[in-house]
């Protein structure tokens, strides 16, 4: 059968309908949200090192070689052209104000303070207040005398005074002095120097302290020397006699070896040892 063309067609149903659409255009999305820009932190840059020249150096080196050549020469003249006396006790009173403070830094390095404690002397001890009738009447175990020599108008008369005062069996005397070295370069500079030293200090740096300890007649028990022979310590004891238990000081041989060993010994051949004196 063969329909007619104003027949009426079926209806289509909805789901075919919505299949010929058009898509629905995107959507824009939201841009996501930025922290501010920041820039990132400058760093300084490092300080430059500047190199030293060596010739600029070289002629500062000179130039202060010849500066302390010239005022050491100056410092000698002056020395040799004064006159001082041996006595020079009066200097005592100009520099008593700030003596301690001068010679702290020197006894610091040279440990003279240690030194003083080997020997039972502490700083700052107070003496017991006696009568003059008692210290003419009794005598001592120890006397001590530390770095008193050189300002002594005669140091050996008062080495011999402090040998009446010890028991004459058992009693010592230590001794802690400075004076001259092992070498003859440094005592010519200690004698340079002498009088302009005295002058200021009221010290005589350059007397050869075991010279005054065998005028005096008193009996060695022990030597020891440090700081290239300039510093001096003495075990001493009345004489009982003549050659009873003598002992000579030896100035060539008692050295630093005995306290730093034979090593020490052995640089009297070094380039400290020129012009090392010989007893």
């Amino acid at each position: 059968m063969v329909s007619s063309p104003n027949a009426k067609r079926p209806a289509k149903s909805g789901n075919a309908r919505t299949s010929k659409q058009l898509p629905l255009a995107p959507s824009q999305r939201a841009r996501p949200s930025r922290p501010p820009f920041q820039s990132a932190p400058v760093q300084a840059a490092p300080p430059r090192t500047r190199s030293i020249n060596p010739k600029g150096l070289t002629v500062c080196a000179i130039a202060a070689f010849c500066f302390s050549t010239y005022g050491t020469y100056l410092t000698v003249k002056q020395s040799k052209n004064l006159s001082v006396p041996d006595d020079v006790s009066d200097r005592f009173h100009k520099t008593a104000p700030t003596y301690d403070a001068n010679v702290e830094l020197t006894e610091r390095i040279m440990r003279i303070s240690k030194k003083r404690e080997e020997l039972g002397n502490g700083n700052g001890s107070k003496s017991l207040p006696t009568s003059a009738e008692q210290q003419q009447s009794c005598t001592f175990d120890t006397v001590i005398q530390t770095m008193g020599l050189c300002s002594l108008p005669d140091p050996v008369s008062y080495l011999k005074h402090l040998g009446t005062l010890v028991e004459p069996e058992r009693g010592e005397i230590l001794l802690l002095e400075h004076g001259r070295s092992h070498y003859r370069w440094l005592n010519k500079l200690l004698d340079d120097l002498a009088a302009a030293h005295a002058d200021r200090h009221g010290c005589w740096w350059n007397r050869d302290i075991g010279e005054i300890v065998r005028q005096s007649g008193l009996e060695i028990v022990e030597s020891k020397r440090w700081h290239m022979g300039t510093t001096w310590r003495f075990i001493l004891r009345r004489k009982e006699g003549a050659g009873r238990g003598e002992k000579d000081l030896g100035l060539a041989e008692v050295s630093e070896r005995e306290e730093n060993g034979d090593g020490a010994a052995k640089s009297a051949m070094g380039w400290l040892g020129w012009g090392a004196e010989k007893s």
